[in-house]
């Protein structure tokens, strides 16, 4: 079971686009909260996409895992695992993140800027 729900979830991945569907985010999302007893092969899976993902699917990736951390703590609320996993390594995703084109470095630069915004507000 494991195996498949991972193999589908690899699928997806490699089928994101450039201009990725929130449709797409979505799907990826529901294997990943399909496989939350897995959430470290999970994690593993969109973190090796991003660093291995050509320069102009870089940024769909961090929407994939932006859609996955909001699903997950809808679901699970403050049993949430994926948002510590991806904590584990956000710093060095980061970096392949912004090994992409200068055009690209700007959106990936606004997105993360208004993650922190959003954050921040929820907060207070």
């Amino acid at each position: 079971m494991e195996a498949s729900m991972i193999k589908r979830l690899d699928q997806e991945l490699q089928s994101v686009e450039p201009k990725v569907s929130q449709r797409k985010i979505a799907t990826v999302a529901k294997i990943a909260m399909d496989a939350y007893k897995y959430y470290k092969r999970v994690v593993h899976s969109v973190e090796k996409f991003i660093y291995k993902a050509s320069p102009e699917c870089k940024l769909p990736g961090l929407y994939v895992m932006d859609g996955i951390l909001k699903e997950s703590r809808k679901h699970h609320g403050a049993k949430d695992v994926y948002a510590p996993r991806f904590a584990k390594n956000l710093s060095s995703t980061y970096q392949y993140l912004m090994r992409c084109g200068s055009d690209d470095q700007v959106g990936v630069s606004k997105d993360s800027c208004q993650d922190e915004r959003r954050q921040k507000k929820k907060k207070k």
